[in-house]
Formats: C-alpha cells, sequence, structure tokens
C-alpha cells in the first residue's frame, strides 16, 4: 500500500490489535478477553497523533468455530496519561454483552455501524510521510535489544493498520 500512496495526499489511519479469546472449556457460552496495559500506553500515543485504536477478538469457544466471518467483538481504546492495569473481562458468545462495566478508557463493544463511523471520523494526516514519522517517533520506531533488532511498538503486540486515502470511499 505505501507505494501506492501519493507522499503528498492526506490519509488517515486506524491502529488494531487483535485479541486472542481465551477459553478454560470447549463449548463454553463466554470468552474471556485481556487488554494489556502496555496497548493502552501505545493507543494513548496513537491519539495523541490523530490515530485511534481499536481491538478486536472473535466471540468463539474453540478453533474450530473460527472462520472468516466469525462473529467478533470490538472495542475503541481511548486512554489517558494514567495508563491502567491490565483489563480482563468476559463477553458471551451469542449476546456481545460483557460481565463488567468496562472502564471509562475502554468503549465497546461496538456494532458494526459504529465501527464504521469510528474510522469515517478520524482526522486526516497530512501526508504518508507523517504518517512515518509518528510510527517512528518516540519509542515507536526500530530499536535494538542486545543483538537483536525488534519492533518496540508493543514488542509482542503489533498493530495492524487500516489506511484510507483522502477521496477513497470507507
Amino acid at each position: 500500500m505505501s507505494r501506492r500512496c501519493d507522499p503528498n495526499k492526506p490519509i488517515r489511519l486506524l491502529a488494531m490489535y487483535a485479541r486472542r479469546p481465551k477459553v478454560s472449556e470447549p463449548q463454553q457460552d463466554y470468552i474471556v478477553v485481556k487488554i494489556n496495559s502496555i496497548l493502552f500506553e501505545h493507543a494513548y500515543y496513537l491519539k495523541e497523533n490523530g490515530i485511534p485504536t481499536i481491538v478486536g477478538v472473535p466471540r468463539v469457544a474453540s478453533i474450530m468455530d473460527l472462520y472468516n466471518g466469525c462473529p467478533c467483538s470490538w472495542f475503541t481504546l481511548c486512554p489517558d496519561r494514567n495508563f491502567k492495569s491490565d483489563v480482563e473481562f468476559k463477553i458471551d458468545i451469542k449476546s456481545n454483552k460483557c460481565d463488567i462495566e468496562l472502564p471509562a478508557d475502554i468503549r465497546g463493544p461496538l456494532e458494526d455501524v459504529e465501527l464504521l463511523s469510528l474510522f469515517a471520523k478520524v482526522e486526516y494526516l497530512q501526508s504518508w510521510q507523517d504518517a512515518i514519522e509518528i510510527l517512528r517517533a518516540d519509542g515507536l520506531g526500530y530499536g535494538s535489544y542486545g543483538n537483536s533488532i525488534y519492533w518496540p511498538m508493543g514488542r509482542l503486540y503489533k498493530p495492524v493498520y487500516f489506511i484510507s486515502r483522502h477521496g477513497d470511499l470507507i
């Protein structure tokens, strides 16, 4: 995609972290979702730079239920400077309801239309180069750990970025 982007054309970015459902028994009627504290830290940095962050988790209790198009639960992360500790909660697989009231910095589960609306409201960055600079700044770019090169953006947690160029339909 980056080769196709006009470097001078405004773009929108949305960061998405995949979460895996935690299941203790086959075919149970709920999944457990964990959002690690480091995701809040990165979501805050991205939010401050005009890039919203979402997390998604498939609502399945077995790997056999996982398929393209399986139901998913979607959440936005909207943290302030006070990063939370890990947050863990249950989601009913059928109703998509959470077992707790989520903290204010987690919104969801989102309906499909809310998810699309979120992306449509993202402000445009001035250029592809601006996006690259944001993603490389403040320790979110390449760094070194010992003799290896790693991507510190969550180290083990790497987002997928959804990109829309100015004028493209969502």
